[in-house]
């Protein structure tokens, strides 16, 4: 029982085929693929490779991984959490889809790159919780000489480089656009769920295409050089007035308080005066769940709800 391995096409490297057990009776365990095989880097998963594997409960893929074949984790029904860099430059479809379990992906960037992220998260219409550690080059600060009517973030590595910001999204100022060196080197995010539906008009005899839910539009905000991540705070009242909301919304807020990179005052305030309005059932909701250190967080931050922290802090006014 264990992993099964082949060499690629040129014989140079490793490409991680399958697992050998029985998986319907397999326990829940834990799957790390190695960085090398026989002195050869393990470079991709083959597609359908832990297909139907219901036994594996969290997956973390080393460094060298640069591609995942198409449903490499289809089916993996128990299938938790999802850890890995952004060295995968190919991502086959399909690698993540019936994974109904899969409600965690934690994602180390090194290079810079986010296609990776966009591809999972436009594989699944689930709910999913990304934590993201920035430890690749150029995240120490955002600056600009003038705070003009237009500015592009081609510094800013959360934010889509060619994008330009209107004066609607930048202030108007004389003074320097600063972000503090010493901000969180991590995100925390919540991509909510949404689905496709489609309603038939017997009368027009044509069928309608809706899309439910707010997760189409906070996946909209990743592309693959980087999180727009002043559109993913301005996105929050889209969850806030969806009935049965409460939990990811404020799945949302915590995340963004409690790692606050590149999060500007006045959204800030809003995602305390969320949790404030709704601090009654969020602790309940908290507590019922045994999770007590983030019910002591969320009653320390609603305990300074009244003055922003001075790291993480925009100087470019509210948006």
């Amino acid at each position: 029982m264990g992993l099964t391995f082949r060499e690629n096409e040129t014989g140079a490297e490793a490409v991680v085929t399958g697992w050998t057990c029985d998986s319907e009776n397999a326990r829940s365990f834990h799957l790390g693929i190695p960085p090398a095989w026989q002195g050869r880097p393990v470079t991709a998963i083959a597609s359908h490779a832990f297909e139907n594997h219901k036994g594996i409960k969290s997956i973390t893929l080393p460094d060298t991984i640069r591609r995942i074949g198409s449903y490499a984790f289809y089916n993996c029904t128990g299938l938790e959490k999802l850890t890995l860099t952004d060295s995968v430059e190919s991502y086959d479809g399909g690698a993540i889809r019936e994974c109904t379990s899969l409600a965690v992906i934690e994602l180390h960037i090194k290079r810079g790159s986010y296609q990776i992220l966009k591809d999972l998260i436009g594989d699944s219409g689930a709910e999913l919780h990304v934590h993201i550690w920035l430890s690749a080059p150029g995240f120490e600060r955002f600056d600009t000489s003038n705070c003009l009517e237009q500015v592009k973030f081609s510094n800013f590595p959360l934010a889509d480089p060619g994008k330009e910001r209107s004066k609607s999204d930048i202030s108007t100022c004389s003074g320097q656009a600063k972000v503090s060196t010493s901000e969180s080197p991590e995100v925390d995010l919540i991509f909510p769920s949404y689905y496709d539906e489609f309603r038939e008009d017997t009368h027009a005899r044509d069928f309608h295409y809706h899309i439910i839910g707010a997760g189409m539009g906070y996946r909209e905000v990743v592309t693959r050089r980087g999180i727009d991540l002043i559109d993913y705070d301005r996105k929050f009242e889209t969850v806030t007035g969806m009935p049965g909301s409460f939990a990811t919304a404020a799945r949302i807020a915590y995340g963004r308080l409690v790692w606050p990179y590149k999060l500007l005052p006045r959204r800030r305030e809003q995602y305390l005066t969320y949790l404030k309005d709704h601090s009654d059932e969020l602790l309940k909701m908290l507590t019922g769940r045994h999770e007590v250190e983030k019910a002591a967080k969320v009653m320390e931050l609603l305990g300074t709800s009244t003055a922003a922290p001075e790291e993480n802090a925009f100087d470019l006014g509210d948006l």
